[in-house]
């Protein structure tokens, strides 16, 4: 049997003749002395039986339908009956519903008068149910002494019975004298208070926010001698409601953020300052190298921890989550034997899978279970960084294909009217003067104007990343790409045999063909400073290499041309730049943006030679 809070004031509050609580299916879970006094009949013999079947008599009553109307609306009801055979009374009826059933109390007032149970002989199953609640129940006298105090008011402010009874009440903070004083005399007024949100101390100062309910507790003369409080803990619901409402804020935070970085440091430090989480630290999937890479932890992460650690397939507990896509507690991890580290400080996890873009991790260095709530609260962070990072993804791309349309009307507007006025100053010679040889002049103009568009197509293409790449070799892209292109005088050779890598055929083919032609149109000695479309070559061929990289992370393309000076060497891959009158400014920019597509990071140097050496990392080169 399970009596409500609000079921225990209203036997408290008044001296029943018969009681008798059944559950939501009607079953006697309870009957007393007096109600079985009444049926003639044994109370161990009622409990267990649906109550209309126990009393058949009461089938079609008054009694049966207002009983079952405060099942069905959770209220209580009151209301006078005759009762028929086998009680044979008139009765004032009172049934309070809760969650398990109903609570029916029955005064005999045949005599107009009730039988009540002596007050010095208490109901004691009433009494051992209050004293096992788990809730706080306490009787308070008018003037503040505690009266009553039960087992769960012990649990949960650690104040025992023999300490409180007898002197004020000591839950009462100092500064909410007053509230609790205004609570009191409304009782004691007769007012029934419902579930109102308060907070009381603990022995060692802890505030705990509560759920008050109270009411008058009667004397004979049905006037207030005491109140009835019944006190629900519910700080950690309280403290949830605050760590939600921090990580809405959060939330709105991240949508502001600019860039992934802005993501990770708002995460760890939500993760610290609301979650009390401060040992939460975040990795990135590189698809690449295909592990798990350290972006950002915690400062009592760093300080814990030795090195960051990075995780690959098969070699840790972060990553059969990341592969699994699920969230993983490990309370000892200790016990875990595929833990990445055997001698690691932490003594728990949790681990939130951020999608495909990498996870966070938080702990403990001592062993514990955490609650559902952590774990809860630390998997809604999760999902919003990871949606974060999503949204900051989109902005990047749409910011770069803004930047893309910038320079592409820049090119348009720029670079296209020069050809364009030539050919159309020349035209208008041809027609003054008829001479033929003006017409050369028009046609190059024209195919210079026809370059510059195939170069603006071609970067439209490579804007997308590579997703289905394929195993090729090296030695045969390159050689494939030289014959694409007008190469003669230069030579071109593959050193060390090349080896294999994984990549988009044809975009591969567009970025040597892009270099090589650029090597051997800048590449003679003597020539200005070599960068895209910078000068023509001469009579000296350029020789060009392609090899894997020393550590095998990924290829390089060299000359033995002039190469390019230093402070050029970050600005040739820009959108245009050429230092060359006829160049378009987009071999190399194709080239990056080709790079970018696979994941690679293209960087230019200065080959063994003296000329220029481009440099393709993060492009694993195998034999």
């Amino acid at each position: 049997m399970s009596l409500g809070g609000e079921q225990l004031r209203s036997v408290l509050d008044r001296t029943a003749d018969a009681i008798v609580v059944v559950d939501t299916d009607w079953t006697v879970d309870y009957a007393d002395e007096r109600l079985a006094d009444w049926a003639d009949r044994d109370p161990g013999a009622i409990v267990g039986e649906p109550l209309w079947t126990a009393f058949p008599g009461l089938v079609g009553t008054a009694f049966e339908e207002q009983c079952r109307t405060a099942m069905r609306t959770g209220d209580p009801v009151q209301f006078e009956q005759r009762l028929p055979d086998p009680f044979d009374r008139r009765v004032e009826v009172r049934a309070f519903p809760d969650e398990a059933g109903l609570t029916v109390l029955s005064h005999d007032v045949s005599d107009q008068h009730e039988r009540a149970r002596p007050p010095e002989h208490p109901n004691q199953r009433l009494e051992s149910l209050i004293e096992a609640a788990p809730l706080a129940i306490l009787e308070i006298a008018p003037d503040g002494e505690v009266l009553r105090w039960n087992q769960g008011a012990t649990e949960m402010f650690d104040w025992a019975s023999d300490e409180v009874v007898g002197e004020s009440n000591p839950i009462v903070p100092d500064d909410r004298q007053s509230e609790f004083d205004t609570y009191r005399q409304r009782a004691l007024s007769g007012e029934r208070i419902r579930g109102e949100e308060i907070q009381c101390r603990t022995r060692d100062g802890e505030r705990l926010d509560l759920l008050l309910s109270a009411a008058p507790v009667l004397d004979e003369a049905e006037a207030p001698r005491s109140v009835i409080a019944i006190l629900d803990d519910i700080t950690d619901r309280k403290r949830t409601e605050r760590q939600l409402r921090a990580l809405q804020l959060t939330a709105r935070r991240l949508n502001l953020a600019e860039s992934e970085r802005d993501v990770y440091e708002l995460a760890v430090e939500a993760a610290g300052d609301i979650l009390d989480l401060p040992l939460t630290g975040v990795w990135r999937h590189d698809e690449t190298r295909d592990a798990l890479l350290p972006v950002l932890m915690s400062e009592a992460a760093t300080t814990l921890l030795e090195t960051q650690p990075q995780f690959g397939p098969g070699d840790s507990l972060a990553w059969e989550a990341f592969e699994a896509g699920e969230v993983r507690i490990y309370d000892h991890l200790h016990e875990q034997p595929d833990r990445h580290n055997p001698d690691t400080p932490m003594g728990s996890e949790i681990i939130v899978p951020l999608g495909d873009r990498g996870l966070m991790i938080t702990g403990s260095t001592t062993p514990q279970e955490f609650s559902s709530r952590e774990v809860d609260l630390f998997r809604v962070l999760g999902a919003t960084v990871e949606a974060a990072l999503v949204r900051a993804d989109r902005e990047a791309a749409l910011r770069q294909q803004n930047d893309r349309l910038d320079e592409f009307a820049s090119v348009v507007a720029h670079d296209l009217r020069n050809p364009l006025s030539i050919a159309s100053g020349f035209l208008e010679v041809v027609r003054e003067t008829g001479e033929p040889r003006h017409l050369d002049r028009i046609e190059s103009a024209h195919d210079r104007m026809e370059r510059l568009i195939d170069g603006l197509l071609t970067l439209a293409r490579e804007e997308t990343t590579v997703v289905d790449a394929e195993r090729l070799r090296l030695d045969e892209l390159a050689e494939e790409a030289w014959q694409a292109v007008d190469t003669e005088p230069a030579t071109m050779t593959v050193a060390e045999g090349g080896g294999e890598l994984a990549g988009d055929r044809d975009r591969l083919l567009r970025l040597f063909e892009n270099l090589f032609r650029n090597s051997v149109e800048h590449g003679s000695t003597g020539s200005r400073p070599a960068a895209d479309d910078a000068v023509e070559h001469g009579d000296a061929g350029v020789t060009v290499t392609v090899g894997p990289l020393a550590d095998g992370d990924g290829f390089y393309v060299a000359d033995d041309g002039p190469g390019i000076p230093p402070d050029r060497r970050e600005e040739v891959f820009d959108y245009g730049v050429s230092y060359s009158d006829d160049g378009t400014g987009f071999g190399l920019s194709i080239v990056a943006d080709v790079a970018r597509a696979h994941g690679w990071t293209v960087t230019v140097t200065e080959s063994a030679d003296g000329g220029a050496r481009f440099e393709f990392s993060n492009a694993t080169v195998s034999d």
